[in-house]
Formats: C-alpha cells, structure tokens, sequence
C-alpha cells in the first residue's frame, strides 16, 4: 500500500510541474494582438483594379465615391483607441462581407492586428447604421406584390425550389449591391 500511494504522489508531482511549464510557457508566448512587422497597406493601392472587384467587389473608383456619398470621415477613432482612415475601414468592411474570411487572413492583407480590423469593422457597421439605418426598412407592401414575379424568374432558371423568391448565400452578388 505505501509503494502505491508513492507512485501516485509521484504521478501527481510530475503531472502538476508539467502543468506548471505549460501554463508558463503558454504566458510567454507573444499574444496576437501585438503589432507585427508587417506595415499598414491601403487597400484600394494594394489591389490591383481586378483584384479590388474580386476582394472588395467594387472598383477603386466606386470605393472613394461611396467615401464621400456616405460621409465617411477621413479618419476614425474606435472605442478601443485605434486610429484607420476612412479608407481602410471602408475596405475592411467590403472585404469582410464580400465573402467569409478570417481575421488571421485579414491580418496579412491590411496589415492590421485582429482587434483593430474587429473594431473598425464594427465601427463602419454602427456608423453606417446610425448615419444611413433609416433608409434600411423593408418594404413590404410593395414586395409582396413581386413575391410570385420572383419565385417564377428563380424557378425558370432551373431552381427545382417553387416558392423560393430570393438566393442569400454568396451566389447573387449583385444583392449586395
């Protein structure tokens, strides 16, 4: 019984210090959030015109109108203390909801930290709403008079779906729009 009860005290010994190390040298590890080497980028110079439609889904020149329709400002300030201009965050956003994407792949691409692309996307997301929200009801008296219009146009093209009046999955890019 006592060469046991040994054993046992020495497994839990050696499991608590090899715990131990691993707490430490998880809390020694650099954190994500820290700024890396890789400078800022702006976007709508980086992206070749092509790739600013594949990424952003607009062109360069339709990203600094919708600066100036929407009433962007030339630089924001996130509740966190980050500092991007309109620009970037602007094309954060448009990145972000053109097609799913990771904060870690946006990180290498705008050559922000995660937490600064977050809070500038959700800071474009609440401005946006606040500024322009009351343009963004749905209408609908008016669409229910199209209902069947369009469940005919989504069944014509070869949907085997009868009711279905409208595709929100990435397939129909020009909803966005």
């Amino acid at each position: 019984m006592l060469r046991c009860r040994s054993l046992l005290e020495v497994y839990t010994d050696i499991w608590f210090v090899y715990n131990i190390a691993f707490i430490y040298t998880m809390a020694r590890l650099e954190l994500d959030d820290t700024p890396t080497s890789i400078a800022r980028r702006d976007a709508t110079a980086f992206f070749s015109p092509q790739d600013c439609v594949n990424f952003l889904r607009f062109t360069q020149s339709q990203v600094m109108l919708m600066l100036d329709l929407l009433l962007i400002p030339a630089f924001i300030r996130t509740n966190c203390g980050f500092v991007v201009s309109g620009r970037e965050a602007l094309c954060v956003l448009l990145y972000r909801l053109a097609f799913p994407c990771r904060l870690k792949d946006m990180r290498l691409v705008f050559g922000m930290s995660e937490s600064c692309i977050c809070e500038a996307f959700n800071w474009m997301l609440h401005f946006l709403d606040f500024r322009w929200g009351y343009l963004l009801s749905l209408d609908v008296a008016r669409l229910q008079l199209h209902l069947v219009e369009f469940a005919e146009a989504i069944l014509n093209s070869g949907c085997p779906l009868t009711h279905c009046w409208g595709v929100i999955n990435g397939i129909v890019r020009g909803i966005a729009r």
